[in-house]
């Protein structure tokens, strides 16, 4: 994709958007875009120290952060929370993930800690079914 399309589509973006920080931050995204090519997007975990301010700082060049939320069928990232709030704040897309550990657990344990530990870092996964 050209850096023109790219432009493009993201001016279209910030036109959708309600008026607010998200829309200045695209805006001034979208000038860069035509200075240089898009950049790519991290992996954050638990094996990673970051913190609240080197969050918001990477937030400056970036629109997506994936966030490894949990592991196995109960490990849960204490940060999580936290990051989340942080990444939203900054209008940065949020990705959560999981790292499956297949060899030890039923996969349904695994989804159920994976939902339950999006919630708790203030994650929408969807409705609960009653």
């Amino acid at each position: 994709m050209s850096r023109v399309t790219r432009f493009l589509n993201l001016k279209r973006r910030v036109s959708d958007l309600a008026p607010g920080e998200i829309k200045r931050k695209l805006r001034v995204e979208a000038s860069r875009l035509g200075q240089s090519p898009a950049r790519p997007f991290a992996d954050i975990s638990g094996n990673n120290a970051i913190s609240a301010d080197q969050l918001r700082e990477y937030a400056k060049n970036h629109e997506v952060i994936a966030i490894k939320v949990s592991e196995g069928a109960t490990w849960r990232d204490p940060t999580a929370k936290m990051l989340v709030r942080v990444a939203k704040d900054e209008g940065l897309l949020v990705m959560p993930y999981h790292f499956a550990r297949p060899d030890n657990n039923r996969p349904e344990a695994e989804v159920k800690n994976f939902i339950g530990a999006c919630r708790a870092a203030g994650l929408r996964m969807g409705k609960r079914r009653r």
